[in-house]
């Protein structure tokens, strides 16, 4: 159905007039006059688009009548776009993209095409169709405006149909486009005047690796887990998981590649500098000095900006590790195996029992409140210390209760002991800092290589008011060219780098055992290859990335190269005299409080037995001076 004029106002730019068709009437079809060429393009047109969406752009009276019957008989749909004064314009809205679209204009709208146009218009066309079809007059090819579409990052299926204005010659070009190299070679499909031609009417320019040389570049100069240099003379010696994921694609996809180096270290990752130029493999990328780099490359939203990335391959958090503080003094252990929290709440429980245990009935035999107080003490403590004590409680719930307490006491002493002993030779330490959050508050200092990705992330907050912000002003660098294994390593300081590295410096110091590494995880970014910004071949480099992944090879060349799970190994060390220091403590203590208890215990029973020595007495004599006056009195 033909939209209203009014209609058509409203949904186009002032300079395009759009007529949407959907239909099999060919009265809807622009009237143009049979040329002597029209069939001959009709029936090529025909065959190029059977069974397929086709869109049709074409100018007032340049589509002929013959056309549009052979669009009727083979293709799915058919719409068609009247174009005036700019082909820009023109828009598909809503069709789905494999698409054929055929560009039938005027030679003098085909000249408004500038130079610079071509891009802008396959960003809105080439998205959208999946084959191009230009028709135009007969010339040179290689002044075709079919060769000015030509973008080798989209690399789409392109066609030129040419025909005489006042013949039946008509010839169909097909493009081979190296989209690697950015070099086309056109190729002669179909020409009227030969008897044999090719079936196919359309040359698919698809991404091909094989046979192509690719320039690579690389961050091996920093001494990544992931990139290095075998021999820091040799830069050609390049190892790691990366060149090793590197080689395993090229040997899918049949392309060879060199290595190319930045001149300088400085910026090796890549930073935009105040001109807006880039530094590193970044900037090699950027100037097409490389197709792709390698390296221990996290993806940021920056170099998103100029230049794309293949799918990750690791997402690989920050951490930061430092040199441990003093131990605490060994005497200590024996408040280890039970921390602040438990040590409270057995201190409540007891106090809570001490309280309750003389109120029940027919609990304690005592009949004072002081006698009970004291049974009942001399019971929990003595349950504690597994020390028996005589209690004989009356009622049934009472001797519920006396066998919890003594369940629950010997579970905390096995668990003591148990703890304890674990943590006899192990050295103590104060807490340590483990997240960033910390880190900001303490005192540390903070170092890390310049001009990386985490560096950057944390620079970024340099004068906000949140907590991050406060490391700005207590960051520094140390060069790239030194590695944290041969680094020398400073009280109070702390060391930002990926975990893997950090596991892997920390695993390699003679000294490890003086070292930690934070439990704090914080931008976890991904690592993948940059690509010049629209590389055709992306998807290619993707999809092999994916496959790796699913295939287990990138974990594998991970734990391989010891950067997966690289653990410090503790050393076994042997139980001396030194570290039973908490052990003798506490048995000294205990054999003091046990002395002192039985001291006083001793006191206390000669007190008594004096005391009832004196009441004996008291009772004899008073016993013998009422004989005495009975024997006076008879």
């Amino acid at each position: 159905m033909n939209a209203s004029p009014q209609a058509a106002a409203r949904l186009l730019v002032p300079w395009l007039l759009l007529t949407s068709v959907s239909g099999t009437s060919s009265g809807q079809w622009p009237q143009v006059k049979a040329w002597a060429h029209s069939q001959v393009v009709a029936a090529v047109l025909g065959r190029m688009s059977h069974l397929q969406d086709v869109v049709v752009v074409h100018s007032r009276g340049t589509v002929p009548e013959a056309l549009w019957s052979e669009l009727n008989k083979g293709a799915r749909s058919v719409e068609t776009l009247e174009a005036a004064g700019s082909i820009d314009g023109a828009r598909v809205r809503h069709h789905s993209v494999l698409k054929v679209c055929i560009f039938w204009l005027a030679d003098a709208e085909w000249q408004l095409l500038r130079p610079e146009d071509p891009e802008a218009f396959l960003d809105k066309w080439g998205s959208r169709c999946g084959r191009l079809v230009v028709v135009e007059t007969m010339r040179q090819v290689d002044e075709s405006a079919g060769v000015r579409l030509v973008n080798y990052d989209h690399a789409q299926t392109i066609s030129v149909v040419m025909f005489q204005p006042d013949g039946d010659h008509v010839m169909v070009f097909g493009f081979h486009i190296d989209c690697v190299r950015q070099r086309m070679a056109p190729t002669l499909l179909y020409d009227s005047r030969r008897r044999r031609n090719s079936d196919d009417l359309h040359r698919p320019n698809r991404v091909v690796l094989r046979g192509q040389h690719l320039l690579v570049t690389s961050t091996a100069l920093a001494d990544t887990h992931l990139a290095y240099l075998a021999d820091p003379r040799n830069q050609s010696s390049i190892v790691g998981v990366e060149p090793t994921m590197l080689a395993a694609v090229a040997g899918h996809y049949g392309f060879s590649y060199s290595m190319v180096h930045p001149q300088t270290t400085d910026g090796l990752f890549g930073v935009r500098l105040d001109n807006g130029s880039w530094t590193g493999v970044i900037g090699m990328i950027v100037r097409g000095e490389a197709d792709l780099a390698v390296g221990d490359i996290s993806v940021t939203l920056e170099r998103s900006e100029v230049v794309d990335f293949t799918y990750p391959f690791l997402v690989e958090p920050v951490s930061f590790f430092m040199l441990r503080p003093a131990p605490l003094p060994r005497w200590l252990v024996i408040a280890v195996p039970f921390d602040s929290a438990t040590w409270l709440l057995l201190l409540l429980v007891l106090v809570t029992a001490l309280v309750a245990l003389p109120l029940l009935p027919g609990m304690l035999a005592g009949r004072s409140w002081r006698l009970r107080l004291r049974e009942a003490s001399a019971f929990l403590w003595g349950a504690m210390v597994n020390q028996a004590v005589s209690l004989r409680p009356r009622a049934a719930a009472c001797r519920l209760v006396v066998v919890s307490w003594w369940a629950f006491c010997l579970t905390m002493t096995i668990c003591y002991q148990t703890l304890l002993t674990s943590q006899l030779s192990v050295s103590l330490f104060p807490p340590p800092l483990d997240s960033l959050t910390q880190l900001a508050l303490s005192e540390h200092r903070v170092l890390s290589i310049q001009h990386v990705a985490v560096t950057e992330y944390l620079e970024s907050f340099s004068g906000s008011a949140s907590v991050l912000g406060r490391i700005p002003p207590k960051l520094s660098y140390f060069p790239l060219e030194e590695s944290l294994t041969e680094l020398r390593l400073e009280p109070n300081t702390a060391y930002l780098e990926e975990l893997a590295m950090l596991r892997q410096a920390v695993a390699a110091r003679p000294d490890r055992h003086r070292y930690y590494i934070s439990r704090a995880r914080f931008f976890a970014t991904g690592l993948a290859w940059p690509v010049r910004r629209g590389a055709c071949f992306r998807g290619a480099l993707d999809e092999a990335v994916r496959r790796l992944l699913q295939a287990g090879l990138v974990e594998f060349w991970m734990r391989d190269a010891g950067a997966d799970e690289a653990t410090v190994a503790v050393a076994k060390k042997s139980l001396r005299l030194k570290d039973l220091t908490g052990a003798f403590l506490l048995l000294v203590t205990g054999i003091a409080l046990a002395t002192a208890c039985l001291t006083l215990e001793m006191v206390w029973v000669g007190q008594r037995r004096k005391k009832r020595g004196n009441v004996w007495a008291r009772v004899v004599s008073s016993s013998r001076r009422d004989a005495e006056e009975e024997r006076a009195c008879s």
